[in-house]
């Protein structure tokens, strides 16, 4: 077996390095903020709810809108203008029997009935 040659040293030396870098972000680094709360829109009738989330709490989506019943609530975020919208991915998980009358198909805006948003527990 041939000695190791400088280069090998370089390569140890680096390998150690990235090593200690990583354990430090791991143990020392800052956590990362995950939401506790979700904002969605009833894509019928236009009507906001604001669900917490995290732990053993997830949404389902389209979540159930507990006045109406049917699965009519996806995700909604507001624009600096103001404007709540919903994006279009999440359009295609409705059933084809839903017409989401309260969204804009091109833009995904959403025509609301109030500015604040009503409680909502997930999973019931």
């Amino acid at each position: 077996m041939d000695r190791l040659k400088p280069w090998h040293y370089a390569l140890f030396g680096a390998a150690f390095l990235a090593l200690a870098f990583t354990t430090y972000r791991v143990v020392f680094g800052r956590s990362v903020d995950l939401t506790s709360k979700i904002v969605l829109v009833d894509v019928v009738t236009g009507d906001l709810f604001e669900a917490k989330v995290g732990g053993r709490v997830a949404a389902v989506l389209p979540e159930k809108n507990p006045e109406t019943g049917q699965f009519t609530l996806l995700p909604a975020s507001q624009n600096p203008a103001g404007v709540w919208t919903v994006s279009p991915r999440y359009m295609g998980s409705l059933s084809p029997s839903i017409k989401p009358t309260a969204v804009t198909g091109a833009t995904g805006e959403v025509k609301v009935t109030s500015s604040s948003p009503k409680a909502l527990t997930l999973g019931k």
